[in-house]
Parts: structure tokens; C-alpha cells; sequence
């Protein structure tokens, strides 16, 4: 009877973890929160993708989020999977240190030691394996492409495009500007355009050439009167 009773009393703390651990699993949120450019961020549950959008389910149903929309997701199971990770660490050290101590405690109390030296293990694993579970499978639903959007299709971006600059003609409307006078062309100085001098001058007897004649002088014209 002391066996069974022993063996009783172990198999109930362990079963008291196992049913804690489920019920603190439970009772998280598994919903994802998204945050959107164009409005306060929405806290559902992602079932689904489009390649435009993403398809989530809350309690007035399921609807679609653009995916450019989204700039941001908070996905569930992070932090449950960070304190399930570092509660099964401390869970490995206590197992280390505590288990040789089991056999030198008393028969009674034996059970309800040992329970303790494990359970923070079992508790450890049961919530980092919860959270990892959450977050990857949250994660998988966004990442989903294979349903059909039911919302109408964005209106495409024009594209742009660069071409040469091409130079206008003046328009006839606006006047150009006056050309600027110039000056005056200065005086020909080539023998062709020299200036003719004036009948009787000097200048216009032809000079006399070696070997000619002389021309005969008028008589009054030159020196003084004849007797």
C-alpha cells in the first residue's frame, strides 16, 4: 500500500504541471497584431494570403488587409516561446542539482521533491514548444499566397518616362529684343577710293616722266609779263 501510495502521490504533482502548463497556453492570445499606415493597427487572426493582401478572421468575420498597407506585424508565441526557453534552462540546472538529492529524502516526502526538481523543466519545455508552434504557424499564414482577393484590383502607377528635352520655337506672341545699332564702318583707306584733288592744284599735273617733253607754258599763265 505504501508503494501505491508512493507512486500515486508522484504521478499527481507531475499531472498538476502538465494540466498548469496547458491551462496558461490556453488562455494566450493567438492572434496576430498588424499595423497599418492607413488606420489604428488590427489584433486577428491570420488564416490565409492573397498575393495583394492578407486575409484575417476576427469576431464580425473574415476580411482582407492590403499588404502594402502593413508595415509592421507582431506575430503571437514570441514571448511565450523566450520565457518557456529560459524557464526550461532554469528547469536543466535545478534538474542537475536537485536530483542527486532525491534519494536522501525521506520516503514521504520523496515524491513531492523530486516533482519539484523537474517541474519547472516540464513547464519550461511545454511553453517554449507552445510559442514556437504559434509563431511559425502565424507566420506561415502571412507568408500564404494560394487564396484569390475578393477586393477590386489597385489602380496601376503610371510609369514614368525620360525623353530628350526638345527646344521650343519662340512663340510669334513674344517679342524678341531690338538688335543693338553698330557702329560706323570706318573710311576706306585703299588708293582706289582716295580722294580726287581739286582742278588746278598741283596735284593734278602729272608728274613729269625722265625722256618726255615738258608741256609747253602758256604765255600769261607763269612768270612775269613779257616786254
Amino acid at each position: 500500500m505504501k508503494i501505491l501510495g508512493a507512486s500515486a502521490g508522484a504521478r499527481t504533482p507531475v499531472m498538476c504541471a502538465c494540466a498548469l502548463t496547458l491551462l496558461l497556453n490556453a488562455s494566450c492570445s493567438t492572434t496576430t497584431t498588424i499595423y497599418r499606415n492607413s488606420g489604428p493597427p488590427i489584433e486577428a487572426s491570420v488564416v490565409g494570403g492573397t498575393p495583394t493582401s492578407i486575409v484575417v478572421e476576427s469576431d464580425n468575420g473574415q476580411d482582407e488587409v492590403l499588404r502594402s498597407d502593413v508595415y509592421e506585424y507582431d506575430y503571437p508565441g514570441n514571448v511565450h516561446a523566450d520565457f518557456g526557453g529560459f524557464l526550461l534552462g532554469y528547469g536543466l540546472l535545478n534538474i542537475a542539482l536537485g536530483l542527486p538529492k532525491c534519494d536522501e529524502q525521506p520516503s514521504d516526502q520523496q515524491a513531492a521533491f523530486c516533482t519539484g526538481v523537474f517541474l519547472p523543466a516540464v513547464l519550461g519545455a511545454g511553453m517554449l514548444v507552445w510559442g514556437v508552434v504559434v509563431n511559425r504557424s502565424a507566420k506561415t499564414a502571412v507568408l500564404d499566397q494560394s487564396r484569390i482577393s475578393a477586393l477590386p484590383p489597385p489602380n496601376p502607377v503610371p510609369r514614368r518616362t525620360f525623353s530628350r528635352a526638345v527646344r521650343a520655337a519662340p512663340s510669334a506672341s513674344v517679342r524678341s529684343p531690338a538688335p543693338t545699332a553698330l557702329p560706323p564702318a570706318p573710311p576706306p583707306t585703299s588708293s582706289a577710293a582716295a580722294p580726287q584733288p581739286a582742278p588746278g592744284s598741283a596735284a593734278s599735273f602729272p608728274s613729269q616722266v625722265p625722256g618726255a617733253a615738258a608741256p609747253a607754258a602758256k604765255p600769261g599763265a607763269d612768270g612775269p609779263p613779257t616786254q
